[in-house]
């Protein structure tokens, strides 16, 4: 089961990731704040899940997840410059994110933890 929520998620997280870059966008922002607006739609969506599933949310923990959606959000807007049609530019981004999350989740990819030292 603990699988099929990870995909599950993952999907999620590549789907939503575009759907917030693309609204965004189409509302005249730009770069940075369309991407900026796809990380926040992911996280918001991700601890309202993780709050009503009573866990830890997972953007608050060491997982490669916000990473891989500004990877994709990044190469969106560099499709789109190079002037890539549309459903090949969200095919091309959605598959980038879904394939980073895959990866950091099959070889448990981290980030390192920060240890102060007095």
């Amino acid at each position: 089961m603990d699988k099929f929520l990870k995909l599950s998620d993952t999907i999620g997280l590549s789907a939503f990731t575009l759907i917030g870059i693309k609204v965004a966008d189409s509302m005249g922002a730009n770069v940075p704040v369309a991407l900026l607006l796809g990380v926040i739609t992911i996280v918001v969506g991700g601890i309202i899940r993780d709050m009503i599933c009573n866990e830890i949310p997972l953007v608050l923990q060491q997982e490669i997840y916000i990473t891989a959606a500004l990877t994709g959000g990044v190469l969106y807007f560099a499709l789109k410059n190079l002037g890539v049609t549309d459903w090949v530019a969200d095919i091309s981004t959605m598959s980038t994110i879904f394939t980073l999350r895959m990866l950091a989740i099959r070889y448990d990819w981290q980030f390192p933890t920060l240890e102060w030292k007095y």
